[in-house]
């Protein structure tokens, strides 16, 4: 794919040892069986995408256990053993994909597997289609002597005991969108020679979480066992709240091994020449079906169906009418002011809503904030109002050092979600300006700041000069 995009793997540290040894009768017994066995185990590896040229986050939190065995039989003349084994051991597997990284893996994925072969021109010259046929028939011919007399088995099988699976819109994980959990995962292919074909799959427990941060508790086991409805993870457990801690409180609180539970999904397929069949269970499911979760995951899987439900349009950084206002949006928990004045209106709005974020300090650094109303009509928000200052459920904004002037719109353009609160002090170095209206229009102003509701709890403190409003808090909670 284009060069901007790309996929790094680190294989960390590989250990490879290589094992001969004789099996079940002495060496110089025709019957004796001679195995290679192959055995690698990898420490420390990870994958990490790149995407417009800038490589992203590990995607892999946590790996432990990983190894590969394969077997081979160097002399089994009773065919005793399968002639190839290869088996693939998990112990713990955490990994975590934004779509973009999805999207990218796949990109990859397909166009290493299915660009056409471009073979130079052959050398041997031209030859009469009587000759190729010739050959093509006699190559049949020592194939299918070769298979009737020499019967190979080969067997693939994959046993992942723990593996998690997070999932997020965005690659700076400030959206995650559902988990994904295995555990217990045993899978086992077989194929002969003999165009035999076995799969077995077993899963015993498997589990899809919606991890949105908006979700109820109760409401996050989307697909799961029955059992384990009532050891659902707390909302702190997940790891966009609480890094590195998940993995503990997931295998701990929700998959408790001294529970006997049934296998949640089995199944079986044996293909023969005369005969086929197929074997599937699922017990004990539970299932949850939101839709907007639902849609929301298929979107993850299957990008062009965004183009279909409008998402690709309203996702896109430049349709954000944020980022098109040039709205100040505090990512973390102290911002300075580098600009002396800096004007705040409806079209361009001081936003306190980041996810892991709960206490702002915006630091004026001495210099001012100007609150303008737009009154002319001709602004995008104009004919309703629109807040200048938004302040998102259970966060708390403190200013410092800062001269805010018109003050009087602090109060009336100010959005509080649930549990949410700012703050103004004198005692902060903050001096709010009134604006320039009559006196009478400050002195209402000013009495309004001690009315109590039911929603809201306001203190203040105002000097005896009208124009200069010292301090004051503003805080609701629902």
């Amino acid at each position: 794919m284009g060069g901007s995009s790309f996929i790094q793997l680190d294989l960390g540290q590989l250990q490879v040892t290589n094992e001969f040894s004789w099996h079940g009768c002495p060496e110089k017994d025709a019957s004796a069986v001679h195995i290679d066995v192959l055995h690698a185990e990898i420490l420390g590896v990870n994958m990490l995408v790149g995407i417009n040229g800038c490589i992203g986050k590990p995607m892999i939190q946590e790996g432990q256990g990983l190894e590969v065995y394969v077997r081979r039989s160097l002399r089994d003349v009773f065919r005793k053993v399968p002639t190839f084994s290869l088996e693939v051991v998990v112990g713990l597997l955490h990994g975590m994909m934004s779509d973009k990284e999805y999207k990218v893996i796949v990109d990859c994925l397909y166009m290493n597997l299915y660009e056409q072969p471009v073979l130079p021109p052959s050398f041997r010259g031209k030859k009469s289609e009587s000759e190729d046929t010739m050959r093509l028939l006699v190559d049949k011919v020592n194939t299918n002597s070769q298979i009737l007399l020499s019967r190979t088995v080969t067997i693939v099988s994959v046993v992942v005991n723990k593996a998690l699976l997070e999932l997020c819109n965005g690659i700076q994980e400030e959206s995650p969108l559902a988990l994904i959990a295995i555990e217990g995962l045993w899978v086992s292919y077989r194929m002969t020679s003999f165009l035999e074909t076995d799969l077995y799959l077993t899963i015993p427990k498997f589990s899809i979480l919606d991890i949105r941060p908006v979700t109820k508790p109760e409401m996050r086991l989307m697909l799961g066992s029955s059992t384990d409805t009532s050891k659902q993870a707390p909302l702190e457990n997940f790891p966009f709240l609480k890094k590195n801690s998940f993995g503990n409180a997931y295998s701990e609180g929700n998959l408790d091994m001294d529970i006997p539970v049934a296998t949640m999904f089995v199944l079986d397929y044996r293909w023969r020449k005369e005969s086929q069949s197929f074997v599937l269970r699922v017990q004990q499911p539970r299932v949850l079906v939101v839709p907007d979760f639902l849609l929301a995951v298929v979107e993850f899987f299957v990008p062009a169906l965004r183009t279909i439900t409008g998402r690709e349009e309203t996702m896109d950084p430049k349709n954000d009418p944020i980022s098109k206002n040039n709205s100040i949006v505090l990512s973390g928990s102290i911002h300075r002011q580098s600009e002396d004045v800096i004007v705040l209106s409806p079209s361009r709005q001081l936003v306190a809503d980041a996810l892991g974020v709960d206490d702002y300090t915006y630091d004026g650094c001495g210099n001012t904030i100007r609150l303008v109303e737009e009154t002319d009509g001709k602004g995008p928000h104009s004919g309703r109002s629109q807040p200048i200052i938004v302040i998102g459920r259970s966060k708390r904004l403190r200013f410092v050092n800062v001269k805010i002037e018109n003050g009087s719109l602090l109060r009336k353009y100010t959005y509080l979600g649930n549990d949410s609160s700012y703050s103004v002090s004198k005692e902060d170095d903050v001096d709010i300006i009134l604006d320039t209206l009559s006196s009478d229009k400050e002195e209402e102003n000013t009495a309004s700041i001690h009315e109590t509701s039911d929603i809201s709890n306001i203190s203040s403190s105002l000097e005896s000069d009208q124009s200069t409003l010292r301090s004051f808090t503003f805080e609701t909670q629902v």
